[in-house]
């Protein structure tokens, strides 16, 4: 895992995704599972997710804080830092200023 790997996986907990939709389970094939994670990103996180009838392939979502309202941009890094919080059972915040110590 890197760090692009993990961010990915931290925007998908925080539902920050893009989904690409597979519906027909019977044809659902590598070659289609290939296809889907290169519109998604092929270099992060991807998540499947099985669904009645087929498979929904599940990526994070690219945001950037000139690329999006500043309240979109705040809410979607709060979710990441709570879940950071929870997973490690320490502060977001107190993680990075332990970094630049």
């Amino acid at each position: 895992m890197n760090a692009e790997h993990l961010r990915g996986w931290l925007y998908v907990e925080a539902g920050h995704v893009n989904t690409v939709e597979l519906p027909d389970a019977s044809d659902v094939t590598i070659r289609a599972v290939k296809a889907a994670r290169q519109v998604l990103n092929p270099l992060t996180y991807l998540r499947m997710v099985e669904t009645k009838t087929g498979l929904t392939l599940v990526g994070p979502r690219s945001i950037s804080k000139g690329s999006c309202k500043k309240s979109e941009f705040r809410a979607v890094q709060d979710k990441v830092a709570a879940i950071i919080g929870a997973v490690v059972g320490v502060p977001a915040e107190q993680l990075v200023k332990e970094k630049a110590a």
